[in-house]
């Protein structure tokens, strides 16, 4: 309940006392005093509650200490606890045999940054040495045999103490990867006013972690005498350099996990000394960092105190999050070996536009979204990939760059091995996927077989396989009869004429004219020519009377020499024309009819056609079959629709 508490309360008359704190409900709770005094106050209404507490006390004895050191360090911790008291004033003191000098190793100081709360540390009766804020591994040497300590608290209690440790003498041995040295009474708050001991010799072996770790050493003061006095830099026992004067400007690194100093100090004049810190390298970054990050230095890339500026190339950015829109980062090597910033600057590629579609073309494939990614393009069926590349590449703004195009897929051109033919156009355009060129014969030649050839999205044409032979009448060859064996065009006329002492059979008539009339050769009196017609049968093989003349005699004629020959009839041939002639040698069926040959006579076997030779369409397109505006086309026996 509300009006159910504690109060805590500190001091020891009603007038000094003063409340510390109330306790929470239902958390735990810690209270500090400021004296030897503490009151608990329980408050209560008259209501019952279930409601309780408990606590538990503990005292510390806090009184100043003095300590007297040996050559061994010693060390002091306070508190015991984790938690530091508010409100004391500590002090100790720590005083050695006259003539000899005190090294304080302060291991940890835990100091809240707050008004009241601070450490000092005097040598004899000069303070050295005022810290307000935490450190750690910090040595510190006087010129007296006294040393006083005093800790303020401060007004709040916090998380934290002190450790520190001492020795007689300055021959110092350290584990840390970092920490600050000085010569014995250096003055850190006025480092001209201190001096160190004359005729002294001081040594410091540190050692780091790690063996691999390599130091480094630098000074914020330095002023020894002039080559009387000198300060002797070894790492891992191999000496570096002897430092005198006014020492180094610059900060001194080794490769090396040992560092070993050896100050000496003459019976002459003494100066203020020198004040330094020393530190492993930090890390290197471009172990830890992108290829893409730049990365400047100012000094040595990776020691102590050393800059560098981070940056990204173009086209990238730094990926983490508390970097963004910044163009560089600048990182310190602090103590121990710590760059001033955790994570490292990285970079990584902007971010890129979402891809881009081509047209007649898909993606399918995506790298990333960043710089220098890509996108895989692939042309739609029917179309080629006519740029050079096949992909888009993000530029350093962000942009798809060098689109890919998709053109139509075009088929080589058609090469034309019939001879007296060639193609037209009758579909579609030029060459492009569904494009369609139909085989055409020259005038006078008729085509039979596949004759449509289609571009396919492979970009090859489907094949044709057709020939293209001569139309027209054929006249029959005639070894009695020149310049026949050759073909007549439609309407024109060819003179036949025998050889001399011959005539046409079936006629009187040694040479007629032949007109070629729906590819027939008509005589003059309307009769169609035909192999029994030509210069031969008996016209001059001559016999002695007509008995002789077989069945298959038209006649028997009797010429100037007194002898007879006889004149066979169509379809026969011979002296006595008892041989059967086989025109089908001669005669040329069209739209592949078969030619059938009887005694005395033959004629096309027509399965696609009509006509003596089967040379005339039959217009299957007649009835219009086509629907939606399809164009019909004949083909042998049948018909084909297209779109045009």
């Amino acid at each position: 309940m509300a009006n159910n508490y504690l109060e805590i309360w500190s001091g020891g008359s009603a007038s000094d006392h003063s409340i510390i704190g109330r306790p929470i409900h239902s958390e735990s709770n810690q209270f500090y005093s400021t004296n030897n005094f503490v009151f608990v106050k329980f408050y209560t209404t008259e209501n019952v509650t279930e409601e309780r507490f408990s606590f538990n006390w503990t005292s510390v004895a806090i009184r100043s200490k003095v300590f007297t050191p040996i050559p061994m360090p010693q060390e002091v911790k306070f508190p015991e606890g984790p938690m530091m008291f508010p409100n004391l004033e500590l002090s100790w003191k720590i005083e050695s045999s006259k003539g000899s000098i005190i090294t304080l190793m302060m291991t940890e100081c835990i100091l809240q940054n707050s008004e009241g709360n601070f450490l000092e540390i005097w040598y004899g009766n000069v303070l050295a040495v005022n810290l307000t804020s935490s450190t750690e591994n910090q040595v510190f040497i006087s010129n007296t045999n006294e040393v006083h300590i005093y800790l303020n608290t401060g007004n709040e209690a916090y998380k934290g103490g002190l450790t520190f440790s001492y020795q007689e003498g300055c021959d110092i041995q350290l584990q840390s990867n970092s920490g600050q040295i000085s010569t014995p009474g250096f003055n850190t708050i006025n480092p001209s006013s201190g001096f160190y001991v004359p005729n002294i010799e001081c040594s410091w072996m540190i050692i780091s972690k790690d063996i691999d770790d390599e130091f480094n050493l630098a000074f914020s003061w330095f002023n020894l005498t002039d080559s009387n006095d000198f300060l002797k830099v070894s790492y891992k026992n191999t000496f570096m350099t002897k430092l005198t004067g006014n020492g180094p400007t610059n900060s001194l690194q080794k490769t090396s996990n040992i560092l070993n100093l050896i100050f000496t100090s003459s019976v002459m004049d003494v100066s203020s000394g020198f004040n330094g810190i020393f530190s492993i390298s930090c890390p290197p970054l471009n172990k830890s960092v992108s290829s893409e990050t730049i990365i400047e230095s100012v000094g040595a890339a990776n020691a102590l105190l050393s800059t560098v500026n981070i940056s990204c190339s173009p086209g990238y950015t730094f990926k983490q999050e508390e970097y963004a829109n910044t163009k560089t980062q600048l990182l310190v090597c602090n103590m121990g070996g710590i760059w001033s910033k955790n994570p490292y600057p990285s970079c990584i590629g902007i971010p890129c536009e979402n891809p881009l579609l081509i047209e007649n073309g898909t993606i399918h494939n995506v790298s990333s979204a960043l710089y220098r990614s890509r996108v895989y393009y692939s042309c739609e069926p029917g179309y080629f990939m006519a740029s050079s590349n096949s992909y888009a590449e993000c530029d350093e703004s962000g942009k798809w760059t060098n689109l890919p195009i998709c053109q139509p897929q075009n088929c080589p051109a058609i090469i034309n091995i019939v001879p007296k033919s060639f193609y037209k156009q009758i579909f579609g355009h030029d060459s492009e996927v569904g494009a369609q060129k139909e085989a055409v014969c020259e005038p006078g030649y008729g085509l039979t077989g596949k004759h449509v050839a289609s571009c396919l999205p492979s970009g090859f044409w489907t094949p044709t396989e057709y020939t293209c032979k001569a139309e027209g009448c054929f006249v029959p060859y005639d070894p009695k009869a020149n310049g026949t064996g050759a073909y007549v065009q439609e309407s024109d006329t060819f003179n036949y004429t025998c050889d001399s002492n011959c005539t046409i059979s079936g006629t009187e008539e040694s040479n007629m004219t032949l007109t070629c009339i729906n590819r027939s050769l008509e005589m003059p009196n309307g009769d169609i020519f035909t192999n029994a017609n030509k210069c031969g049968g008996l016209c001059h093989e001559q016999v002695d009377n007509c008995d002789k003349c077989g069945n298959n005699t038209a006649k028997c004629e009797t010429i100037s020499t007194g002898k007879h020959w006889c004149s066979c009839k169509s379809g026969s041939q011979g002296t006595t024309c008892e041989e059967d002639v086989d025109e089908c040698n001669w005669i040329q069926c069209k739209n592949g009819a078969p030619c059938i040959n009887e005694e005395g006579y033959n004629y096309c076997n027509c399965s696609y056609g009509k006509g003596r030779y089967c040379q005339l369409k039959e217009e299957t397109c007649d009835s219009s079959p086509c629907e939606n505006g399809g164009h019909c086309y004949s083909t042998p026996g049948d018909y084909m629709c297209r779109l045009v």
